[in-house]
């Protein structure tokens, strides 16, 4: 049996389960080992096998620099092939640059970051540079990521587009659990939900003020909240009888929580620092066969036909936000219908058989012409 090329995937980012169970596909192609700051249940990473996660301490994770002093240790006990760092101005990506020739390996950086006022501090900006022209491969998350690199000074050919993992489709389909019973929803409720980070760039108090006009309209329609942020009391103080907060769920628990509603939104805003890159709630949403309302921000309006797997919104406005809920409550579409349209090109299997493209083959024929 040919032996696989061995990845090390050295990111902060890394230690959330969306992404390790995503790594899983890779093993499809990959010896891969995970070096990141993940804390959580060991029966979990005993679960993702043979994946193997190496916790370490980051420094500057709040700065987006972070990275690991033990990552040339690392390096010295696995001999990768390929090394694969999140972002272009974090120091993780420079010391993997700058150690390629030293271990001989293929160095990949992965960016979601199209915004122009990024980075922002000058050595972030110094960074970039020596990381965009040393590095031997950049995995852009969408076109306008990729536009953004060019701009910069990345090599065109390249960069590649694919998204920085795939969704579980042991965990979102349309088949399945859902919580409508342990919420006290009655069958004929019509559940509106968000899911994602109660943080302003969400657009939450778009959502809130859409549910206080709906409510007087349709009691049927019940709003619920999942996840957590810093907008979490206003959105447990809100007068309105029909929303209901139901907090953070655990990541395997989340197609539960998406066959639980009718639709999702999803009406992001984009600020000076952030712009929408690829909303996952809204795959994973379309994956358990919803349909989705989302604005105009960043390259969400990539993923909807409008009127058919869900509405496009601009930024901001609530008057649309409440005239599309209350069009979908009168148009819920079948969900192997809604699957068949969107969701399945985002698979974790599609994506990973992507990184074996890129990384092996140096493939610019990506299965990424849905952008």
């Amino acid at each position: 049996m040919e032996k696989k090329p061995r990845l090390l995937v050295y990111a902060l980012s890394w230690n959330e389960k969306r992404n390790l169970l995503f790594s899983c596909h890779l093993t499809e192609y990959f010896e891969v080992i995970i070096l990141t700051s993940f804390k959580g249940d060991g029966n979990f990473l005993e679960s993702i096998k043979p994946v193997k996660v190496i916790p370490v301490k980051f420094r500057f994770k709040k700065t987006g620099l972070s990275f690991s002093k033990k990552f040339k240790y690392y390096l010295k006990e696995y001999n990768p092939d390929y090394v694969l760092t999140i972002e272009t101005h974090s120091i993780s990506s420079y010391q993997s640059i700058r150690l390629s020739g030293k271990f001989n390996y293929k160095t990949a950086v992965f960016s979601w970051q199209n915004a122009s006022s990024i980075p922002k501090f000058f050595i972030q900006k110094l960074i970039q540079r020596k990381v965009l022209a040393g590095g031997s491969c950049f995995l852009a998350g969408t076109p306008a990521v990729k536009d953004y690199l060019v701009k910069k000074g990345a090599d065109n050919d390249k960069i590649f587009i694919n998204p920085e993992s795939g969704y579980d489709e042991k965990i979102f389909s349309a088949a399945g659990d859902n919580l409508r019973k342990e919420w006290g929803m009655e069958p004929d409720d019509i559940i509106v939900l968000y899911a994602g980070r109660f943080t302003k760039e969400k657009g939450i108090k778009n959502i809130l003020n859409a549910a206080k006009k709906i409510e007087p309209v349709n009691a049927k329609i019940k709003f619920v909240f999942a996840g957590k942020g810093e907008l979490e009391n206003i959105i447990k103080i809100f007068d309105s009888q029909n929303l209901f907060f139901k907090g953070a769920y655990d990541f395997i628990d989340m197609g539960k929580v998406f066959r639980s509603c009718s639709i999702l939104v999803y009406p992001s805003l984009t600020t000076k620092y952030w712009i929408e890159q690829f909303g996952y709630s809204v795959v994973e949403a379309q994956a358990c066969g919803k349909p989705v309302i989302i604005s105009n921000s960043g390259n969400l309006p990539k993923f909807v036909e409008d009127g058919v797997n869900g509405s496009i919104i601009n930024e901001g406005n609530t008057e649309s936000l409440t005239g599309k809920i209350l069009f979908w409550c009168d148009k819920l579409q079948i969900d192997s219908e809604i699957k068949e349209i969107s969701a399945s090109r985002f698979s974790g299997k599609n994506i990973a058989l992507n990184y074996k493209k890129i990384l092996v083959d140096s493939d610019h024929l990506l299965l990424n012409d849905w952008f």
